[in-house]
């Protein structure tokens, strides 16, 4: 872009001002590119003299603008309105494409894209699910159509020091990275031989990580870690460019390190993500349904279009003498057609660059509404020469085509000047009246789409979670490190903790757990009965594991359905087993039975057994829209590990967000080296799962309103240029003896009509928008009646609203002023 307005400034302007401008434009290359557009136009518009090159075409093309810009300045409304209107368009168009194009629609940052696939377990229901590690082994092994196969797991060490830092990080198979395609800039990858339980100890640093906490030290390579007590060994550092899509919080890496012999290692224990690289003649079809999210972008710029060049329409009806008297004088259609097509490029680059300054301010707020874990976050920049350019140019190509068309034939321009008045073709209202038409119907697709996820989200936040979620704080503590590495250690802080937190006034209980509904963490394992095992390992039904302690239940206000929570005196009990399991595992294992009573276990050759001593209400553990609850809990002494994770549940007697201080305070009191995280509360998490609907609500709404907007607009130019176009009509009609009530209805009636048609279409189209909507639809159908009848109401409300005051102003025509001149 740059190179571009240097040549233009060459070519146009006076040498003695082209070299001032021009080595400006040169010395200042810090500045961005909207700089250097502002500066070009500035200096076309305002510098003149002969051109360098001569007065050619282009000289000559650079006056037309700027009598544009003279004829802009004396219509300050029209200007106003139309350069208003592209710049919201464009800005909301260029802010919501910044955000697709790195996150949704630019491939992969992988070699080979295409072939990567995840890899799913079928549970009986047909719902996907994650891997336990002996299917992986044995789809690594035997699977023929797979260059490289590779495991994912959630892992949050802390890294040790002087300052104790908690960091995101993944425990991955050897292969991983070469799975993906991508090598560490430093050092090497992941070998095959260390990914066994005594060689796991070894890391690969993000190079953000190796950056901000070791200060891009090249002699990382090598070094020992202290992570949360265990030594690990740093061998690789990935570039700089590298982004870990399947887990984009990711900062360090350490091989998987199972075994099959280890218990969370058997084939139901589903807590693994599989990710594959086929094999190059192998093909399958690439996914393509988050394209879908760029529909809104496109409706709202093709109403933007119709509203200014319905504006244009209006104002040449306005011009025709000026046009008339022109062509009198000589000025061919190739002259006209020039100047015209100059002023659309002066409008278009006017609102172009509004459209950028509305994207600086919206791109930052719409950023903010994303859900943190969404991938390349970092990747969204202001995409200004690319998609605004495409929309300045189609923007102004349209314009300058809607005002060539509305010219008119050397006779009508001759009529229109010995008349002295404007003559508006048929052709030009079926143009202006098709286009409003159309901005109805646009405005119809998005608001149905608005209505249609606010109805949802409503519905969504209506759905009970299966427990309380007033009053209560969660937070995560890692106990790890030398002073834990025994299970009563680590107990014993548990206990610990309890204590103190329960003695803080306001609080009214405390829970321990490994996990938490609705906290993003997702851990299951296959549950088996011993006395009807299924015919496969596939046909083990797996459940959320919760290891919580007793005060579990009532503190997360879990019904019990049947049967009875267990006691403190059976949560230390190893040697007698108890287990509690929800209503939907409940009826899978045993349909049409009572669970109480039965066992289950966890590997069918393994022990030990637990028996089910109740049944807990279903909870939606992963989010509110989730239809799977199956999950158990079982007292955290008696599962077959000590969970390094202590995720802590507090009711409070108020705001639990005013104790949050406190707590922290309490807890670091015990261990101040462990880092306290995720401090949030249940509504909180609650709105962290339904952050996608929220963000399509808040596009489909902005742009709803938008459109609708922009309808209004429309409605009320066509209207209010037929008042003026039809006065001396109107004028003779109230002559004759139309009532008021019957010119009101004329105006209002022809409002109407268009309104009509737009929606008739409007919900013709949505049929096709609202079908991409269904992943964000929850208890409502596309074709909602409910919500359709909304969209009448307030599509009929604002076309009324937009035919009032044309429709007043043609009832206080006067007769007499009308005629007059006739």
């Amino acid at each position: 872009m740059r190179r571009l307005c240097i040549w233009l400034l060459d070519r146009v302007l006076p040498a003695e001002w082209g070299d001032h401008v021009i080595g400006d434009i040169e010395e200042q290359r810090e500045r961005g590119s909207l700089w250097v557009i502002r500066q070009t136009v500035a200096a076309l518009l305002l510098l003149r003299g002969p051109s360098r090159r001569g007065d050619g075409m282009l000289a000559s093309f650079i006056g037309d603008m700027r009598i544009g810009a003279r004829h802009l300045r004396r219509s300050p409304a029209f200007a106003v309105t139309a350069i208003a209107t592209l710049g919201v368009a464009i800005g909301a168009t260029t802010a919501i494409f910044s955000v697709i194009e790195p996150v949704l629609l630019r491939p992969l940052p992988y070699p080979s894209p295409d072939r990567l696939t995840f890899v799913w377990e079928r549970d009986r229901d047909g719902s996907s699910d994650n891997l336990g590690f002996l299917t992986f082994h044995d789809i690594a092994d035997q699977a023929k159509s797979f260059q490289y196969t590779a495991v994912v797991g959630r892992w949050e060490p802390t890294l040790g020091g002087d300052l104790p830092e908690r960091v995101i990080g993944s425990r991955v198979s050897w292969s991983y990275f070469r799975t993906l395609g991508v090598q560490p800039t430093l050092g090497r990858d992941f070998l095959a031989e260390e990914d066994t339980p005594d060689r796991k100890n070894v890391l690969i640093l993000s190079y953000g990580l190796w950056q901000r906490r070791y200060a891009g030290d090249s002699s990382i390579i090598g070094r020992v870690l202290d992570i949360g007590g265990t030594p690990m060994a740093v061998v690789g550092v990935m570039p700089q460019s590298f982004d870990d899509v399947v887990s984009p919080t990711t900062e360090i890496w350490r091989v998987l390190g199972y075994s099959t012999t280890q218990e969370w290692a058997c084939r139901t224990c589903h807590h693994l993500l599989m990710i594959a690289r086929m094999k190059p003649a192998v093909s399958f079809a690439a996914a393509t349904a988050e394209t879908d999210r760029i529909m809104a972008v496109t409706l709202v710029l093709l109403i933007a279009i119709a509203n200014v060049v319905n504006l244009q329409l209006a104002r040449a009806v306005r011009r025709q003498g000026e046009f008339a008297i022109r062509s009198a004088l000589g000025a061919g259609q190739g002259r006209l057609t020039r100047q015209l097509l100059a002023e659309g490029l002066v409008l278009a680059a006017l609102g172009g660059a509004a459209g950028l300054l509305v994207t600086r301010i919206s791109l930052p707020m719409l950023v903010r509404q994303l859900p943190a874990a969404m991938p390349r976050l970092d990747a969204i920049h202001l995409d200004t020469m690319g998609f605004t350019a495409v929309a300045a140019v189609v923007l102004s190509l349209s314009l300058a085509m809607a005002m060539v068309s509305s010219r008119r034939r050397g006779r009508e321009l001759a009529a229109s000047l010995r008349s002295g008045r404007r003559l508006a073709t048929g052709a030009q209202h079926l143009t202006r009246s098709t286009l409003v038409v159309a901005e109805v119907a646009l405005a119809a697709m998005l608001l149905a789409a608005a209505a249609l996820v606010a109805r949802s989200l409503v519905k969504l936040l209506d759905v009970n979670p299966g427990f309380d979620t007033s009053n209560l704080l969660s937070l995560d503590v890692y106990p790890v490190g030398p002073r834990y590495n025994t299970t009563a250690a680590t107990m014993q802080y548990r206990d610990r903790l309890r204590d103190v937190v329960r003695a803080i006034p306001g609080v009214t209980s405390v829970a321990l757990t490994n996990q938490l509904p609705l906290s993003g963490y997702v851990e299951r394992y296959g549950v088996i009965d011993p006395d009807n095992p299924p015919p496969t390992p596939e046909q083990v039904p797996s459940g959320d594991r919760y290891t919580v302690s007793p005060e579990y239940a009532s503190t997360m206000r879990i019904p019990i359905k049947s049967g009875r929570w267990f006691t403190p005196a059976e949560a230390i009990d190893t040697a007698n087993r108890v287990i509690l399991v929800s209503e939907a595992l409940a009826t899978r294992l045993w349909p049409g039975q009572s669970a109480i009573g039965h066992r289950v276990q966890f590997r069918a050759d393994k022990t030990p057994t637990y028996s089910v001593i109740g049944v807990t209400g279903n909870v939606k553990h992963t989010g509110l829209d989730a239809t799977r609850a199956l999950a158990f809990y079982i007292p955290e002494r008696q599962w077959y590990f000590a969970d390094n994770t202590v995720k802590v549940a507090i009711r409070t007697a108020s705001d639990p967000a005013s104790l949050a201080p406190t707590i922290r305070r309490a807890i670091s009191s015990i261990d101040p080296s462990l880092p306290i995280i995720r401090v949030s509360t249940m509504e909180q998490l609650i709105a962290r799962t339904t952050s996608q609907r929220r963000l399509a609500l808040t596009l489909f709404g902005a742009f709803a309103i938008a459109a609708l907007l922009l309808a209004v607009a429309g409605i009320y130019g066509v209207l209010a240029g037929n008042v003026a176009e039809r006065t001396r009509e109107i004028g003779l009609r109230a002559a004759l003896g139309a009532s008021p009530r019957e010119i009101m209805s004329l105006i209002v009636g022809q409002g109407v009509r268009l309104g009509v048609l737009g929606l008739l279409i409007g919900f013709a189209g949505g049929a096709t928008l609202t079908r991409y909507l269904r992943t964000f639809l929850y208890g409502i159908e596309a074709s909602d009646p409910a919500t359709m009848a909304i969209v009448i109401s307030v599509l009929a409300t604002v076309v009324l609203a937009a035919c009032a005051l044309p429709a007043r102003r043609a009832v206080r025509i006067d007769p007499t002023e009308a005629l007059r001149g006739d």
